[in-house]
């Protein structure tokens, strides 16, 4: 059995009515407590554990990922990328320009909301530049003045 913390468990986490078994993952912060049944549990014949989180991973970056930024990142933003964005980080990297001369390099990142996006790429900090779109780089830049007139007000 298992208890949500925020009420009812998703509308998937019943079995559909024609009994089709398949994978469904879920956010653990969600659950306030578990406790075991005698109930049997026998993993399905050929099932595979990467490829299904595999799957399951590249699902919730496609439903989150609502635009694309267009970065300028430096080496270590480069090294950075994986590690703060995932595999949408990965993926970037993986189609990024040739670097020029200081080692910078271009990258289009899948971002979420316009507005996760900001506090996301701001966490790459003076490593990395947003070129576009417009309204993201005006955003981050906005939000950076912001910042630099806090810490500096008296």
């Amino acid at each position: 059995m298992v208890a949500w913390t925020d009420g009812p468990p998703p509308a998937d986490a019943a079995r559909p009515a024609d009994a089709t078994v398949r994978p469904r993952t879920y956010r653990i912060s969600r659950l306030v407590h578990a406790e075991t049944t005698d109930t049997a549990f026998e993993r399905p014949a050929g099932f595979d554990l990467a490829a299904c989180w595999e799957q399951s991973s590249r699902r919730l970056e496609a439903r989150l990922h609502h635009a694309t930024a267009r970065l300028r990142i430096s080496p270590r933003a480069q090294r950075l990328l994986p590690m703060q964005f995932g595999a949408a980080g990965s993926q970037a990297l993986e189609g990024a320009g040739p670097p020029d001369h200081e080692g910078w390099v271009l990258v289009d990142l899948p971002v979420e909301t316009p507005a996760v996006a900001v506090g996301d790429l701001l966490r790459l900090g003076t490593e990395a530049e947003v070129l576009g779109p417009p309204g993201l780089r005006a955003a981050v830049a906005r939000t950076a003045s912001e910042l630099a007139e806090r810490y500096t007000a008296t």
